[in-house]
């Protein structure tokens, strides 16, 4: 992973359930790429850090075709302006 990177865990009712990351993409290091890992609590998953971590750097630098949820739409909101602050002069900011 490049080491210019931000992270933001998702935290619901002060508890970890997911992670976003935003770093340079594998192929146009002048865009930046948000990825995203959630547990599925409904499901009985227990949110993992560092497996939530890969998942969302391996969306964030190769693109994902997974829908994002909408229940963390605003955090995904708040990541890309903290991204585009971070990573100024940059080309633009994808969701994955």
């Amino acid at each position: 992973m490049n080491n210019k990177h931000i992270v933001q865990y998702i935290r619901r009712h002060n508890h970890r359930v997911g992670v976003i990351i935003a770093t340079p993409m594998i192929d146009n290091p002048a865009l930046i790429g948000i990825g995203w890992s959630l547990a599925n609590r409904n499901a009985g998953d227990a949110f993992n850090p560092k497996l939530g971590l890969e998942i969302a750097t391996t969306r964030a630098v190769k693109g994902s075709g997974v829908d994002l949820p909408p229940s963390i739409e605003a955090d995904i909101e708040k990541m890309r302006d903290r991204a585009k602050r971070y990573f100024k002069g940059n080309a633009g900011i994808l969701i994955a």
